[in-house]
């Protein structure tokens, strides 16, 4: 509310009107006049009771009234203050802002006329106010910069922030922004530089510097944080980052000091690896000269004559450096579940049976382990030990009739790890019938016994627990220990390995951003990206020096639960969380709304291949169409789970289920996490918070309290890979038994027409059930730079043939 003397002083809009008629105006003006005289005298009255205050105090503390101090300012609907003369008491009138062009003040403000406003309590009533009774007007811009600045003074940065960023945002013209957002990246920045945080401290001086090159200081302050952040980058041999910041320096100021002796050190620095690579080079010690272009490169790349001193380099020591989205902690060819343990065993392991493509009939296999034939109707299987079979590496034995013959049996014992309830239930006798031939009699024919075989062969007394804890390795390359770490890994061509000329060394180095991949494969500083996201296959695709290629086969995407869990293992409970998913607009998302061959929702873990006509799809019954997005049913299943689970915990005296709350656990990389990202939001919409949890697949601690599992499953031969990939899973007592019971009647196919059907009724039962959360069939692809021959044929894993792949000068 207004002093009442200060309301004399507005006259209302319509009576500002009546301006028109000059009669009308002369009394308005001798009202004025009037108004004047008597504020004269309440003026007098009030400064003998206005005691020791001075005006600046009393406006101080009359504004400070008006502006509710417990919101931040600039959430605070916009007004502006008008500061009144000492006729008027020094009264603040706070006001709607004012309609001012550009929102500029007239400088000085006039001493005729009338300002027209609107009382920020009044809302809708005009008033009109001479300019001669204002002494100041400060505009609801002005505040903020005053408080912005206020707590750049209190060194409380994050909250002056959020004061230039919405100024930046609604005032970019207000007076004295400019001036403000400099000292808050200069205060910042020497803040930053006392606690010793570098990086922080640069960008806000390179900034400062864009916008003032002359601030006070602003030079020396430049200088120590640029040598600090490149010394603690040198600490951590990140030479990239260290030249970024001399680079982003030269581009100011290219005469810089720091500029001219930096560049001098390592210009220095790469002159001497060159002479120590030319000398080892001459040595006969190519491995040592990659290891020093490594150095150079990471130094100084811009170094004369670095490209044809990296052909002779790579022509002596050929070397692959591949992008990793997912780094393998664990290493095993066949394995269903583990992108990085499928990718990188191949390395290190060659299966006895390796799947290469799916086939009319099943699967497509190779070895070069052994021969082999089916005879008798199927119920023979004759293995012949292949005399160029590749030794072991630690002992140099080869693989032995009698260490097949252990390894077969190993596989029908109970107690042994390598059981497998199909195979014991297949397997009739074992015979050796000459030192490099094994005869396996069959109980009856199964449609693809190849499929059970693809395990990796290991000598009869590392079975018995006589030898190394770890199985022996037989790939064409070894992992070295002292090179690799979480990050990097590092492969050397074993002597094995090397049966024709080809790459000696293969790097892969983790990125956990696809962005990032691509743009070191554009750069050359890699050469090969073992999986590029789908959203990401357009930066790539008009680059005419680096290929795009899909995978053979495909894989499939879905929600495991965990049947130990009450929620989990009640079906109503599964199938409202599948009901909950948008899985075409999640798929879509994923493909940045592309249609790709080969990606589509699923009905069931079943490959449904990647055309009509795909043999991969042998077993996936297409009149089961996925479930649609139903979000209202998915609320409705889920609230009559959980009562019953709760009524069933309390009859069984058993903990009740936390209420809407569940964990899923993923990979950790982009796919997996931006599906799970998705999926969480969407069960969001029906009340459920999930927790996501990123595990590798590699990891033995998965946690027992988890209620879903986000798995890519490379199901490529399903009459066998369906049950592997079940008994992950299948271990509760809630496992459902007709699931249990069609899976093992899948061995006893007897024909290709019998094992289609056979995988449809399981398919159907899985359906029916909810036994696993089917999300979608995603095709994956890689990408190379154009000159690594070899690589053109398609493959099923990455290093499908990579005992075969060469380089050229251009692969470079």
């Amino acid at each position: 509310m207004l002093p009442p003397r200060t309301k004399l002083l507005l006259t209302t809009f319509h009576q500002l009107h009546c301006e028109r008629h000059a009669v009308q105006a002369v009394i308005l003006a001798i009202i004025s006049f009037l108004v004047c005289i008597y504020l004269y005298a309440e003026q007098a009255k009030d400064s003998s009771s206005a005691g020791a205050r001075t005006p600046a105090e009393q406006i101080a503390e009359t504004i400070k009234s008006l502006i509710d101090e417990k919101v931040p300012l600039y959430d605070q609907a916009p007004f502006d203050l008008i500061i009144l003369d000492a006729a008027n008491n020094h009264a603040v009138l706070k006001v709607a802002p004012l309609a001012l062009p550009d929102r500029k003040l007239p400088q000085p403000l006039p001493k005729t006329g009338y300002l027209d406003l609107e009382l920020f309590d009044e809302p809708g009533e005009r008033y009109r106010l001479p300019w001669r009774n204002i002494v100041e007007i400060r505009l609801f811009e002005r505040l903020l910069i005053e408080k912005a600045t206020q707590l750049i003074r209190e060194k409380r940065f994050g909250e002056a922030y959020d004061y230039l960023d919405h100024l930046s945002q609604l005032y970019p013209k207000a007076e004295g922004l400019s001036e403000v957002q400099q000292l808050f990246l200069h205060e910042e920045a020497v803040d930053a530089l006392t606690s010793k945080t570098f990086d922080r401290a640069y960008a806000n001086l390179l900034n400062l510097y864009r916008l003032n090159p002359q601030y006070p200081g602003l030079a020396d302050h430049l200088s120590q944080a640029a040598e600090g952040l490149i010394l603690r980058y040198l600490e951590a041999s990140d030479y990239a980052s260290a030249r970024g910041v001399v680079d982003s320096l030269a581009q100011l100021t290219p005469q810089h000091p720091l500029v001219q002796r930096w560049q001098k050190v390592w210009q220095q620095q790469a002159e001497d690896l060159r002479t120590q690579i030319e000398a080892a080079l001459a040595s006969g010690q190519p491995r040592q000269a990659d290891r020093l272009l490594r150095q150079l490169r990471q130094i100084w790349p811009a170094l004369t004559g670095l490209p044809e001193l990296s052909n002779r380099v790579q022509e002596a020591y050929p070397r692959l450096r591949v992008a990793v989205t997912l780094p393998a902690i664990s290493f095993d060819p066949n394995s269903l579940t583990d992108w990085a343990a499928r990718r990188s065993g191949r390395l290190l392991y060659r299966s006895l049976l390796e799947y290469v493509a799916p086939g009319g009939e099943g699967g497509v296999y190779q070895s070069q382990i052994i021969d082999w034939k089916i005879e008798e109707l199927g119920r023979h299987l004759v293995f012949q030990l292949r005399p160029d079979r590749p030794p072991f590496h630690a002992s140099g034995s080869v693989y032995t009739t009698y260490d097949l013959a252990h390894q077969l049996l190993a596989m029908v014992d109970p107690v042994d790890q390598n059981f497998t309830s199909e195979w014991s239930v297949l397997l009739n006798r074992v015979r050796m019938v000459s030192p490099d031939v094994v005869i396996v009699e069959l109980r009856h024919a199964h449609v693809r016994p190849e499929g059970l075989l693809r395990w990796i062969p290991t000598p009869g007394w590392n079975l018995t627990g006589t030898g190394e804890a770890l199985t022996p390795e037989n790939g064409p390359f070894t992992r070295s220990k002292e090179e690799s770490d979480d990050k990097t890994a590092v492969y050397l061509r074993t002597h094995s390995g090397q049966q024709a000329p080809g790459l000696l060394e293969i790097e892969e180095i983790a990125f956990s951003r696809g962005r990032d991949a691509i743009r070191a494969l554009k750069q050359g500083n890699v050469d090969m990206i073992d999986r590029v996201n789908p959203w990401e296959l357009h930066l790539l695709e008009n680059d005419a020096s680096i290929s795009i290629a899909s995978y053979r086969v495909p894989l499939v995407h879905m929600l495991v639960p965990n049947f130990s869990r009450p929620l989990p293992a009640n079906r109503d409970f599964r199938r409202a969380m599948l009901y909950a998913i948008d899985r075409p607009r999640i798929l879509k998302a994923i493909l940045n709304q592309r249609n790709l061959p080969g990606c589509q929702v699923v009905s069931g873990p079943l490959p449904v291949g990647r055309r009509f006509d795909d043999p991969l799809g042998h077993g996936y019954d297409t009149q089961i169409a996925p479930r649609p997005y139903q979000p209202s049913l998915a609320l409705a299943l889920a609230d009559l789970a959980y009562r019953q689970t709760v009524e069933i915990a309390k009859n069984r005296g058993l903990p009740v289920p936390a209420r809407k709350k569940l964990i899923l656990v993923h990979p950790p990389h982009e796919i997996a996490r931006e599906a799970c990202s998705q999926i969480k939001r969407q069960w969001q919409l029906i009340g459920w918070e999930t927790t996501l949890v990123e595990l590798h697949p590699g990891s033995p601690d998965l946690p027992s309290d988890f209620d879903f599992l986000y798995v890519e499953a490379a199901v490529w031969d399903p009459i066998t890979d369906l049950a592997r990939c079940f008994a992950l899973i299948r271990r509760s007592q809630f496992f459902p038994t007709q699931v249990d019971a069609a899976l093992s009647q899948l061995g006893q196919a007897v024909d290709w027409p019998d094992a289609s059907s056979r995988l449809k009724t399981l398919h159907r039962r899985i359906y029916e059930d909810t036994t696993v959360l089917p999300l979608w069939q995603l095709t994956d692809y890689y990408a190379f730079r154009k000159g690594i021959q070899g690589i053109e044929t398609e493959r099923a894993t990455l290093y499908q043939n990579v005992e075969l792949w060469t380089l050229s000068d251009s692969g470079r």
